[in-house]
């Protein structure tokens, strides 16, 4: 018989993990879900415009693939954008477990927590600090 103590959580983990108050976390979690669905259409879409223009360069070797393929390589696009989606909203709708679940769904919604914001900021620069311009700029609107 192996000891398998060692393949749980230290009690310095358990501690911090209780020590979340969930009900924020839960009430944070909903809008930074939607701000990341809507910076990904965002991103795809400045993207497609961007490119079709004809003044953007994708350095992304496989977006820049994928664009070349006009309507079809948008939707693939769009597509492969929203897959991170499925398990973020899957830990956004779990219900807490309050008996022997409750630290890994804890652990799941801190981590969407922290996913989420480190995607929203990502996504937020991608959007308004490298499409937008780019767009702007391809279509003749800046002076």
């Amino acid at each position: 018989m192996t000891d398998r103590s060692f393949l749980g959580p230290f009690p310095r983990e358990k501690r911090f993990i209780y020590s979340l108050n969930m009900k924020v976390i839960q009430e944070v979690l909903w809008p930074l879900f939607g701000t990341f669905v809507l910076l990904a259409f965002l991103d795809v879409t400045t993207t497609l415009f961007a490119f079709t223009s004809g003044s953007f360069v994708e350095l992304n070797p496989y977006a820049a693939k994928l664009f070349s393929l006009k309507f079809l390589g948008f939707v693939f696009a769009y597509f492969v954008k929203y897959v991170p989606g499925i398990p973020l909203f899957y830990i956004v709708t779990l219900k807490r477990d309050h008996g022997k679940h409750d630290f890994e769904v804890r652990l799941l919604k801190f981590t969407a927590l922290v996913v989420l914001i480190g995607a929203d900021t990502f996504l937020g620069y991608l959007v308004f600090a490298n499409n937008l311009p780019a767009l702007i700029s391809g279509l003749g609107l800046a002076k």
